[in-house]
């Protein structure tokens, strides 16, 4: 069965919130990594910001504003999820 509109776009959200968290995580990585590796993870952060921008085009001003405070709080909830397993 085909998804919905709504479906479709509250994918497209979820997809933004992954791009952004991981955005984050390639940045800090490439501190502490071999320039070889870091190399690796400045092509991986150049695509995903590819991706994160074209997705950002289609948005309104409140939906992307919507769509970035939701990445900051789904990236914290994930660290804290990590640190709990520590």
């Amino acid at each position: 069965m085909k998804p919905t509109k709504e479906e479709i776009l509250q994918s497209i959200k979820r997809a933004y919130l992954l791009l952004e968290s991981l955005d984050g995580e390639l940045a800090w990585l490439r501190d502490f990594v071999k320039p070889d590796v870091k190399k690796i993870l400045n092509e991986a952060k150049s695509k995903n910001n590819h991706l994160k921008i074209t997705i950002v085009r289609g948005m309104s001003d409140q939906g992307r504003a919507q769509v970035e405070e939701m990445a900051v709080e789904f990236h914290d909830t994930i660290l804290e999820i990590i640190d709990k397993k520590k």
